[in-house]
């Protein structure tokens, strides 16, 4: 991965010049846009609201990516154009050599089991009804076919 600054002095992340996924690479997002529509009061469609412009980056098995950045600049709409909660505009998401950015609901459903998604404020996504064990059980629950005795000693470990 490489990096390098721009005219505003952040930096922009750029993949390697290979037009393929290298071995190690696990992500790839290549001229990654995602506009929103900006509507009149009568909902007409009055331009767009450019959340996203020509987004690249790599990343390799072993490393771990954070995206840091001004409110408002872009970070939680780029995690979920990655992920598949938005459809992005133009562009590339690779995950494990797949183009991931165009997929059917079903097939996206079944790749977000291996994605996470992880909210600026996750103390906001915990239920305060809920004690700790059920939350912790919750995603074994969704995403595994653990008996409870299973998810109870794996919640423990």
């Amino acid at each position: 991965m490489t990096s390098s600054p721009t005219a505003s002095g952040q930096e922009s992340v750029s993949p390697s010049a290979s037009p393929e996924c290298e071995v190690g690479t696990i992500l790839e997002v290549r001229g990654l846009s995602k506009y929103f529509p900006v509507r009149d009061v009568w909902s007409r469609r009055i331009g767009w609201l450019k959340a996203l412009d020509d987004v690249n980056l790599e990343v390799q098995k072993g490393e771990i990516l954070g995206v840091v950045g001004e409110s408002g600049c872009g970070k939680s709409t780029l995690g979920k154009t990655i992920i598949g909660m938005h459809q992005p505009t133009a562009g590339q998401v690779i995950f494990e050599g797949n183009d991931i950015a165009m997929q059917r609901p079903d097939q996206a459903r079944e790749l977000r089991r291996h994605l996470q998604y992880t909210y600026q404020d996750p103390g906001a996504s915990l239920d305060p009804r809920w004690k700790i064990g059920r939350s912790l059980h919750e995603p074994l629950v969704i995403h595994s076919n653990l008996s409870y005795e299973e998810r109870h000693r794996e919640v423990l470990t």
